[in-house]
């Protein structure tokens, strides 16, 4: 089955979360590596390679940008 041609691939739906945590976090990948409590202790970038982790990661992004997360 094709995708729609208007469909984001998983590469561009990464990069642009990527780039969303780079907004807020000065150095992102030890950010990415470390457990971290509102994530149940896991490690952000354990959610990178789902969609479902990618939504809880991008919400998660959200709340901290609106002061939402210490």
């Amino acid at each position: 089955m094709a995708k729609r041609a208007h469909a984001r691939t998983f590469d561009e739906e990464q990069d642009s979360l990527l780039a969303e945590i780079a907004e807020i976090v000065l150095y992102p990948d030890p950010w990415l590596n470390t457990p971290n409590d509102q994530l149940g202790g896991q490690p952000p970038r354990v959610f990178l390679g789902s969609e479902e982790g990618r939504e809880i990661l991008h919400n998660l992004v959200q709340m901290v940008k609106h002061g939402m997360v210490t």
